[in-house]
């Protein structure tokens, strides 16, 4: 409960490989506490927060796989970074097409 009441925003980080090789780029998930965000966390329903989160582009919630997707569009991460680094292949797939196995090395 004091949580929910005292939480404003989430946000998580990770850099990315770039393409070229040049360094880095910052990929994020951003999650301001709404309503529905609060009181899920009130209700103890945690592994509900990803379906406020898929939702909530209108309160200024950021999904790490959009981010990933869009970077890969854009040629900034190669498609094997993408891959491993998105959670729902759908999301990749609205990229790229229906997604080839992947194995890691």
């Amino acid at each position: 409960t004091q949580l929910a009441a005292t939480l404003q925003c989430t946000m998580t980080q990770k850099l990315l490989p770039r393409a070229d090789g040049r360094g880095r780029v910052m990929v994020y998930e951003l999650m301001p506490v709404t309503p529905a965000v609060a009181n899920t966390i009130r209700e103890g329903r945690l592994h509900m927060l990803e379906n406020v989160l898929q939702t909530g582009r209108a309160a200024g919630m950021v999904r790490m796989d959009h981010m990933v997707r869009d970077l890969y569009r854009q040629g900034v991460i190669a498609y094997d970074v993408a891959a491993r680094e998105v959670q729902d292949a759908a999301v990749l797939a609205q990229a790229t097409g229906p997604m080839p196995e992947f194995e890691e090395h």
